[in-house]
């Protein structure tokens, strides 16, 4: 507030520029500060809030492929900014709000995302930490503070969040996990885990450091041995933007996909779209021209019952050299081999940051 315009006070600040979801015939556009704002599926013409939601809604739900329901949080709920409320909700497969609970974070975070499995939901609350007393101070509103410990938040789907478990980890930051799932006793989520937040600063002002994230599987003991998260890394790759066969979200699955960076300019800038095998580890990758920067690869499974991984993935893909774009698309299976179809832009295609496929 203390640097907005006085002719911005009071005036809608959503920009809906940062996901987009198709669920029970809706087409919703999403950012994290606001409530989804509905756009028409076939014209693209704006709907207006979607205003059964009431406050914020993370700009990454998650759709359930059993249930059809679409599961989400928010974070900084409230009149104050920078709260410590954060709320869990559920759209069930008709489009209907049926819940919205509001609960407590250990402190002030930016949560971008979160996990969600068949029976448990995760909250990564990380040192990413939000302070209005540090804003009017002139100071950053969301800082890097290492200093605090990272927590991971456990609940039952349909518990109250009374009864959240708070795991802890080392401090580290998570924009975009790829999946999570149960498995033996415990659940397995793997991360694209940064060791310190990129492209802000610390508490006093001062730029943060340079950091790429890496593919990390966390685990969480479901028996009650350790509050522990176990963190193994997968990948020695930087990466972001990991997807998945979303037919197999908050499931078991091997098939994983990530814009990456071969470069290790640790930049997000990615150059590169790899598959990796989960089950075995093999990792292949498409490399494009020096210059060229990737969006993020969006799976299409080649028909409704395809088995995991068989499909596409397409991705815009910057041309450095010609100052235009391309969409492309891959082979999921056998990435390494190229394109196999492009459809070329004449011009370039400022990057968004995140997309899904709706058929026709």
């Amino acid at each position: 507030p203390m640097l907005s315009d006085p002719l911005a006070a009071g005036q809608d600040s959503g920009v809906a520029n940062t996901n987009i979801l198709f669920h029970a015939g809706r087409l919703l556009a999403l950012e994290e500060g606001h409530m989804p704002f509905e756009i028409d599926r076939d014209t693209l013409e704006p709907r207006g809030y979607a205003s059964e939601y009431v406050g914020r809604v993370t700009a990454h739900p998650k759709l359930d492929p059993k249930t059809g329901e679409m599961i989400w949080f928010g974070y900084g709920v409230g009149p104050q900014p920078f709260s410590t409320t954060m709320s869990y909700g559920v759209t069930d497969a008709s489009g209907k709000v049926v819940r919205r609970t509001d609960f407590e974070a250990p402190y002030s975070a930016m949560v971008h995302d979160f996990l969600v499995t068949e029976t448990y939901v995760l909250f990564p609350v990380m040192p990413l930490t939000g302070s209005l007393e540090r804003a009017m101070k002139g100071l950053p509103g969301y800082a890097w503070e290492p200093d605090k410990p990272s927590y991971v938040g456990l609940m039952k789907r349909g518990d109250d969040p009374s009864r959240i478990r708070w795991f802890t980890t080392q401090p580290g930051y998570v924009f975009h996990p790829m999946n999570a799932y149960e498995a033996d006793g415990k659940i397995v989520a793997e991360v694209c885990l940064y060791d310190a937040a990129p492209l802000f600063p610390l508490a006093d002002g001062r730029p943060g450091s340079r950091s790429g994230a890496r593919l990390t599987r966390w685990e969480f003991d479901l028996t009650g041995a350790t509050d522990q998260v176990k963190e193994t890394p997968i990948d020695d790759l930087d990466s972001e933007f990991p997807r998945l066969d979303e037919r197999f979200a908050g499931l078991a699955y091997r098939h994983g996909y990530y814009a990456a960076d071969t470069t290790g300019a640790k930049s997000v800038k990615m150059n590169a779209i790899a598959h990796i095998d989960l089950k075995t580890g093999a990792r292949k990758a498409c490399t494009f021209e020096p210059g060229d920067q990737v969006s993020e690869p969006v799976f299409v499974p080649r028909s409704e019952t395809a088995p995991e991984g068989e499909g596409w993935l397409t991705a815009v893909v910057w041309r450095a050299a010609e100052n235009r774009s391309d969409l492309v698309v891959l082979d999921a299976s056998d990435v390494d081999r190229g394109p196999i179809a492009v459809a070329k832009v004449p011009r370039r295609v400022p990057f968004g940051f995140h997309g899904n496929w709706v058929g026709a």
